[in-house]
């Protein structure tokens, strides 16, 4: 590892380290292709025979299904709001574990998609993107249906008058 260079065995070029997966069994601590290499041949063997890549997967995916699901919940919430397990916890404890407007009871899902009726919600702001906080099913799709819009919330509440 001269001067933080490596040289990948597959296209000879030196290139910085960081270009190297990491692969603790090995001297360098780094795996011998570069990224980019081994990206290509991943996608070459996969191309050419897919099955057991898909085998694969399907057994990763049948043997942790729940692990699975609420990794892929906490992904979504921090891609779509930004919303770290934390500042969700931080969330929910502020709103006492209660919707933000019926106050009842959340569930302890969350709603990312699929699992809609028993599921918390995070409200947001269309326009800018602002978390305001966490809903029940019932109340987000409320709001939802009255568009957000607080002179048809205001026209909803006069008419049940």
């Amino acid at each position: 590892m001269e001067n933080n260079l490596l040289t990948c065995k597959n296209c000879k070029q030196s290139k910085p380290v960081e270009e190297f997966g990491l692969d603790r069994s090995r001297k360098t601590g780094r795996h011998p292709y570069c990224k980019v290499c081994r990206r290509a041949h991943s996608v070459k063997r996969y191309a050419e025979n897919p099955e057991p890549t898909r085998e694969a997967q399907r057994g990763r995916y049948a043997a942790n299904t729940e692990t699975m699901r609420e990794a892929q919940r906490w992904r979504t919430l921090k891609y779509q709001y930004g919303l770290t397990r934390d500042d969700w916890n931080r969330m929910y404890e502020s709103q006492e574990g209660k919707c933000g407007i019926c106050r009842k009871d959340l569930p302890d899902k969350i709603n990312t998609r699929g699992e809609m009726r028993n599921s918390a919600c995070v409200d947001h702001d269309h326009e800018t993107g602002v978390v305001r906080g966490i809903l029940c099913h019932d109340c987000n799709l409320g709001i939802g249906y009255l568009k957000h819009d607080e002179d048809l919330l205001r026209a909803a509440i006069a008419y049940l008058k």
